[in-house]
């Protein structure tokens, strides 16, 4: 497998990160919480805060909140990071899935977008 070459800036492009967060508040329940309104009123300033988070290499996941949920007759413990955590993960993933997917043979896996 070969290295790819920088792609944090593909990273920190406002697309990516303007996608991100549209991606990750489309729920109505994350756009009325405190952080999903945070972000919806000044959406420049929290695309500039995550771009300097990344593009400085002080991104480390800010912890997580454990939660139950009874599913049915199974009880599960699920765990959640933050808004702002989901929204730079999922900007990374983005382009980290644009570059890996070209190298994937048709039976890699059935988690793929699009298979």
């Amino acid at each position: 497998m070969w290295r790819e070459d920088n792609i944090i800036e593909e990273i920190v492009e406002d697309s990516n990160i303007e996608d991100a967060i549209k991606t990750v508040l489309r729920k109505r329940r994350r756009k009325r919480s405190f952080a999903g309104r945070r972000i919806l009123a000044d959406v420049p300033k929290a695309v500039e805060r995550i771009r300097q988070r990344i593009r400085s290499g002080r991104f480390k996941l800010g912890g997580y909140r454990e939660m139950t949920v009874d599913d049915g007759p199974k009880v599960r413990i699920v765990q959640s990071v933050s808004l702002e955590d989901r929204i730079v993960l999922n900007a990374v993933m983005n382009v980290v899935d644009r570059h890996l997917k070209v190298r994937f043979i048709r039976t890699t896996s059935a988690s793929i977008k699009n298979r």
